[in-house]
């Protein structure tokens, strides 16, 4: 962009700036400290219209248009409000505290150690994959033996908690 003149307004200096418009194609003068893409709004509304991509629902695999910058915002397009309503009931449980799933995980199953106080458990998921929530994945655990879980030993040897690590089901007898 290249300035064209100076004009004088009031006793005030404005700098315009021609630009070239980004649908049309067509020159258009602007202020220097306007960032201004489209020579007036029915271009800008076109160019909207006209920019589209074809992606497919998250549920039903149905082909739908979808504008540019909201593909750059997220990866999940939705056909109508009964797709985007119906977008959890193929997703498993969510483990959250509260739940019946959650309390019932507790009140059926003692750790190993064998303690069954319900204010005392955990659970823990063995993979260390919290989204994993099926039943063969989740463990249940006293506070104890879940820091045994994530255990790793650091530079000197002795043995410290890493919530991000997974020690070796071998190592966790002689713990």
């Amino acid at each position: 962009m290249d300035t064209i003149k100076e004009n004088s307004y009031k006793n005030r200096y404005k700098t315009f700036l021609i630009g070239t418009c980004g649908f049309c194609s067509k020159y258009f003068n602007h202020f220097k400290w306007d960032d201004q893409r489209f020579c007036s709004k029915k271009c800008f509304s076109d160019y909207v219209k006209n920019n589209k991509s074809k992606v497919y629902c998250n549920v039903c695999n149905k082909m739908i248009e979808v504008t540019n910058s909201k593909i750059s915002r997220n990866n999940k397009f939705y056909c109508s409000r009964e797709c985007y309503d119906n977008r959890r009931k193929d997703v498993l449980k969510r483990l959250k505290r509260g739940t019946k799933y959650y309390k019932n995980l507790l009140e059926n199953t003692p750790c190993q150690c064998g303690e069954s106080k319900i204010y005392l458990l955990q659970i823990h998921h063995i993979d260390g994959n919290k989204k994993n929530n099926i039943q063969s994945n989740l463990e249940v655990v006293c506070s104890n033996c879940h820091v045994k879980r994530h255990l790793k030993k650091d530079k000197r040897g002795n043995w410290v908690y890493h919530p991000k690590t997974l020690t070796d089901r071998s190592l966790l007898e002689k713990l």
